[in-house]
């Protein structure tokens, strides 16, 4: 065995290799999705011990041909052995990496200057490796170099696909770029700029919205072929590679304010959109952004990018055509090595022609064969479920409590993932369209983009009796509060299922899945709920409820249902609830719901969708863009399909809330 893995150490390096580079380039593609976190794992270890088995290659490679005389008098392998040292600038391709996966993070962009220093180590490690082991024989001289070649472009374009995708150097160059237009005083963009203020803007843009609000009435009601709509989306996957769309993509990421008439243009546009097409529109926009922030994709569209993968390929085809020229018999070569650099030079080939597919954006799988969680998903977690859970342990929840993990189960094991991701998007969009038909001047606008929940109370004229749940708390409390409110108020409420309350059961299922949704932002993703968001209300609520079972004999199982009904109809707050953490959220939600569930069914269910609404559209404007950013390559997030929505409806976003001029003062307070 010993004398064996002497023999094969290297084959087996190499093909290892060579297959976690396969596995690289079939599966980081999926990583756009929701795949099962082991799947992930997978491309994670795969990512990082690439480049480690590649360096433990070489260095495999340098111990054994160290001593060029030994290795030439060893029985003969002495031709064999110069196929072995060839292997050296395959293993540098090898750490040049593949399109499909330049960055697992979004800060391995930021990184690209290690990345340089680690590369170039790299390559003058191959580079040395080969000179000591080379000494010519059957193998011609050009079929290393070549492959040498290729490496350092390989790596080259690595470089160059992270430098451009790094947050920091986009910033710069659109800074740069919005100074040179500023400066050109014949760009027509900038001269309808010029007459765009505030009020023009809102006065212009409230116009669409008016009239496509009866359009909308009257085509909700046809039959939406979702095939159709992906099959036009496709065809218009090409026309977002313009480099105009893409900039103005990428200033969105990097919380630059959009100008008034590129918003305005982004509004009509999406306004006559259907449903499914402006859902695919938008999926469209987070997969060229997810292809710009972790692919090589972003700098293989340009010039240079066809011209270096064109290079590639005529290197990989050289370089196996050189080879195969020989004959192994004349030459002494190892039949097994000879096996192994035809494999190598093949495979190098056909990953280069599969590049061209993946330009081509053509899919490994169809989206309609993926399950639904890996498709783009809302995530759903239950507040009262979860204290369901702790007051009555499942088996898995039993076993992770003695490991310490009852969090890590709790997200990888009773997170549910609803695919209606495409009508939650459309319930957002139409409450947003209504709203702007109701806007009239810049402070409305103002007011509108900052709305929590205030818009829909005064417009159902309850703000009287609810106003204090989204004025008078902090914002991650009125989450926390609204969301057992809401679950306690849809649990109790039965909604027939005649087809005549078809919207209704869908507003009523589309406000449970954002209230659970903002739930689960509220524990596993904190930031991007708000910032200074306390991640600990969570378990504060989740030990009131708790407490509050505590004080009643529950001997049997309740299921979520059951448990919020017990909860809305249960007596006044009791010193349990009130001491259980000090927040009283329970007390609150309880007489939320309360004052919600006298409300008359359809009025209840405005209320709860309206403010729903407004609470994930506040959340989403006010989360950077570089955490957006981040969370696509773990999969995305909805509230970064909520936010890029709120950017084509023309709202405004982080940077325009954070440095907008303070509006003039009316008249008479002027006066004053």
């Amino acid at each position: 065995m010993v004398r064996w893995w002497e023999e094969w150490q290297l084959r087996v390096l190499a093909l290892s290799s060579l297959f976690l580079q396969c596995f690289l380039f079939v599966s980081a593609t999926f990583r756009r999705y929701r795949i099962p976190a082991l799947f992930r794992a997978c491309i994670w270890l795969a990512y990082l011990g690439s480049d480690a088995l590649a360096i433990y290659g070489l260095a495999t490679l340098f111990n054994r041909h160290r001593n060029r005389q030994a290795a030439a008098g060893g029985g003969g392998r002495g031709g064999s052995s110069m196929v072995e040292v060839m292997w050296a600038p395959v293993f540098l391709t090898h750490l040049g990496g593949q399109d499909s996966i330049s960055a697992y993070n979004i800060e391995d962009n930021e990184l690209w200057a290690r990345h340089a220093v680690a590369m170039s180590s790299q390559a003058a490690v191959s580079v040395y490796v080969f000179c000591r082991s080379w000494s010519g024989g059957a193998v011609p001289l050009r079929c290393p170099v070549v492959l040498f070649v290729a490496g350092f472009l390989k790596m080259g374009h690595r470089l160059w696909a992270l430098r451009r995708a790094s947050i920091v150097r986009l910033a710069a160059v659109s800074s740069s770029a919005r100074h040179r237009r500023s400066d050109d005083a014949t760009a027509e963009e900038d001269q309808e700029q010029g007459h765009v203020s505030l009020d023009s803007y809102v006065r212009q843009a409230s116009e669409p919205a008016t009239m496509n609000t009866d359009h909308e009435q009257r085509n909700d009601g046809e039959n939406q072929n979702r095939r159709a709509a992906r099959r036009r989306s496709r065809k218009q996957r090409d026309q977002l590679l313009a480099p105009k769309i893409l900039d103005a993509l990428m200033e969105l990421f990097i919380d630059f304010p959009a100008p008034y008439a590129r918003r305005l243009g982004y509004l009509r546009s999406f306004m006559a959109l259907h449903s499914y097409d402006a859902y695919y529109d938008l999926c469209n926009l987070l997969d060229l952004a997810f292809q710009f922030f972790y692919t090589k994709k972003n700098a293989a569209y340009t010039t240079a990018g066809v011209f270096l993968w064109s290079l590639n390929f005529m290197l990989a085809i050289t370089a196996a055509a050189g080879f195969d020229g020989l004959d192994s018999n004349k030459a002494g070569l190892d039949r097994d090595d000879v096996r192994v650099t035809y494999i190598l030079l093949c495979s190098a080939i056909a990953m280069e022609f599969s590049t061209l597919l993946w330009l081509a954006d053509a899919k490994w799988v169809p989206l309609w064969m993926l399950p639904p969680e890996m498709q783009r998903t809302v995530v759903q977690l239950n507040l009262i479920g979860f204290a369901a859970r702790s007051r009555w342990p499942t088996t898995p929840m039993r076993i992770a409590a003695l490991f310490g993990c009852k969090n890590y189960v709790n997200q990888h094991w009773y997170l549910e993932h609803r695919s209606s991701t495409a009508r939650t998007v459309e319930f957002i969009r139409r409450d947003v369209k209504h709203g702007w038909a109701e806007l009239r001047s810049a402070g409305d606008y103002r007011r509108f983009s900052d709305r929590r929940g205030q818009w829909t109370l005064r417009r159902e004229l309850c703000s009287r009796e609810l106003g204090w749940s989204v004025t008078e708390l902090p914002f991650d409390e009125a989450v926390v509060v609204w969301h057992v409110a809401t679950t306690m108020c849809l649990h109790c409420t039965d909604i027939p299922p005649a087809a005549a309350d078809a919207d209704e059961r869908a507003a009523a299922a589309c406000s449970m899945e954002i209230s659970n949704y903002m739930m689960y932002l509220l524990l596993f993703q904190p930031g991007m709920l708000m910032p200074g968001t306390q991640q600990s209300l969570f378990a504060v609520a989740c030990r009131e409820i708790r407490h509050a079972l505590g004080d009643r004999v529950f001997r049997q199982r309740l299921s979520e249902r059951d448990l919020a009904r017990w909860l809305a109809g249960g007596d006044e707050p009791t010193a349990a609830e009130e001491g259980g953490g000090g927040g009283r959220h329970l007390a609150d939600a309880r007489r939320l719901a309360g004052a919600v569930m006298r409300l008359d069914a359809g009025r209840r269910l405005r209320v709860i969708g309206g403010v729903w609404v407004e609470m994930i559209c506040y959340s989403a404007s006010r989360c950077r863009g570089f955490l957006h950013s981040k969370s696509l390559g773990a999969g995305g997030e909805f509230l970064t399909v909520v936010w890029l929505l709120l950017h084509r409806m023309g709202m405004e976003s982080l940077a325009d809330k954070l440095q907008r001029p303070e509006l003039p003062e009316p008249a008479d307070a002027a006066g004053e």
